[in-house]
């Protein structure tokens, strides 16, 4: 039962896991505003999220869109699409960085582990009934929703 709420809490934070999906979905929009061409490919170069033959192969499209596509078209996993979130930053595009991520990428830690801290009272509670955990949990919703607007 622990693991259910702790699945939800995490969902409801938002984790690294929602950028690849994010990405994907927001793919042909991100085409659109990304600039690659001044910094963007060369850290992802270093960032090692494209090898040299897929920086080669992304510098060889035609237009900014062919580039920004064949480029998005190669994050596949959430560690390529964590580095292309930092990348983004570093290349000073937090206007897409805002797009793909809530709050432009900043984790609210002192947030996230005043979060944490309630679960584990709730968890070291010795009794508890299934009202207390529903009021816990509509309570807690409603605070995120707060954090997150």
């Amino acid at each position: 039962m622990w693991a259910v709420i702790f699945c939800a809490i995490c969902n409801v934070l938002g984790d690294a896991a929602d950028l690849l999906a994010n990405i994907m979905r927001l793919k042909s929009d991100l085409a659109n505003v990304i600039e690659p061409d001044f910094g963007l490919l060369d850290e992802l170069l270093s960032l090692e999220v494209l090898t040299r033959r897929q920086y080669a192969t992304v510098r060889s499209e035609r237009t900014v869109f062919d580039r920004n596509d064949a480029l998005l078209h190669l994050l596949v996993s959430e560690d390529q699409c964590d580095k292309f979130v930092t990348a983004l930053q570093r290349t000073d595009q937090a206007h897409v960085v805002n797009c793909i991520t809530p709050n432009g990428g900043q984790t609210h830690c002192s947030f996230k582990l005043s979060v944490l801290f309630i679960v584990m009272q709730v968890v070291n509670r010795r009794f508890f009934n299934f009202d207390f955990l529903i009021h816990f949990c509509t309570h807690l919703c409603y605070i995120m929703s707060l954090h997150h607007d």
